[in-house]
């Protein structure tokens, strides 16, 4: 039953946290950039399949990976996939490299604190919640 809990935690953090940061990050690029407007970033799903593919990652690092080194590496996955995928599928040319990783910093910080507190939340206030049973 717990494993049950685990996958459906695991599963609703790596979507809110994926969208969260796709949220975030169209919001930063439609301020920051020219010619992006917030509504027609917002409309484009392959963003958002993108950044919930990212954040599917961070699961298997903190399973495998002491929860300090999982954070840090997630941290890079966040900053360096989206942005070489970016530059090469998305049509990034016109952005720096420099840009393209602060605007997916932004990404990875807001995946990931998404991330660790659906996963805080679900161990914290759910799972041991008086009147519980697990």
């Amino acid at each position: 039953m717990a494993a049950k809990r685990m996958i459906a935690t695991d599963f609703i953090a790596i979507v809110a946290g994926g969208v969260l940061g796709a949220v975030a990050t169209n919001l930063v690029v439609s301020i920051f950039t020219d010619g992006a407007a917030f509504q027609d970033l917002m409309v484009m799903w392959g963003r958002y399949v993108v950044a919930i593919a990212v954040t599917a990652s961070f699961p298997f690092l903190y399973k495998a990976l002491p929860k300090s080194i999982a954070a840090i590496l997630s941290l890079l996955v966040g900053i360096v996939v989206p942005s070489v995928l970016a530059r090469l599928f998305f049509g990034g040319n016109d952005l720096s490299w420099l840009a393209l990783f602060a605007i997916h910093t932004v990404f990875a910080i807001i995946a990931l604190m998404v991330y660790r507190a659906m996963h805080a939340w679900a161990k914290g206030a759910l799972f041991k919640a008086p009147g519980f049973r697990a």
